[in-house]
């Protein structure tokens, strides 16, 4: 009884031995942090996070310059940051309905990339009905081809904030 009482204790704990590795690297992260410009919060846009196997992962700007992302996989990641879509001097395109060409009649539009799980899209950053605050960042950060914004994501929770310069 006391031999099976020990290898029973002997198993239990090269389990938890095992178990204290690095744990799964594909399970989900969640990562927030600030995005800022020559020191002042990046108040609208958005930051992504592009991996080569998973696909690209995103989250809007807060007012504050934060931003929050959850349920995304662990792993290298090319980081992007955005403000284009809110600049106010940028004209946007209208909806006109679907093209002739659309294969598929009535096929719904395009969702958003993965892990776009942050909640509502800010309005502004200033007074209520006020447009989104709009920061002109330098045009290598938009793209993942000229990004030097690069960064591993592991699991459970963690904090990146990102100061951009010229």
């Amino acid at each position: 009884m006391r031999t099976m009482v020990r290898s029973l204790v002997s198993l239990c704990f090269f389990l938890a031995i095992l178990g204290c590795g690095k744990g799964n690297p594909n399970a989900p992260a969640s990562v927030s942090g600030n995005v800022t410009y020559k020191g002042a919060p990046v108040p609208a846009g958005s930051i992504s996070f592009v991996t080569k196997a998973a696909g690209t992962y995103s989250a809007y700007l807060q007012p504050d310059g934060s931003y929050s992302g959850s349920d995304w996989p662990a792993g290298d990641v090319i980081v992007i940051v955005e403000t284009e879509s809110v600049n106010p001097n940028v004209k946007k395109e209208e909806y006109k309905g679907a093209k002739k060409s659309n294969p598929i009649p009535g096929a719904a539009a395009p969702t958003a990339s993965k892990g776009m799980k942050t909640g509502p899209r800010p309005d502004s950053a200033g007074p209520p009905g006020a447009p989104p605050a709009y920061v002109k960042i330098p045009s290598k950060y938009a793209k993942q081809e000229t990004s030097p914004l690069k960064f591993t994501i592991v699991a459970g929770k963690q904090t990146k904030d990102w100061e951009l310069t010229d």
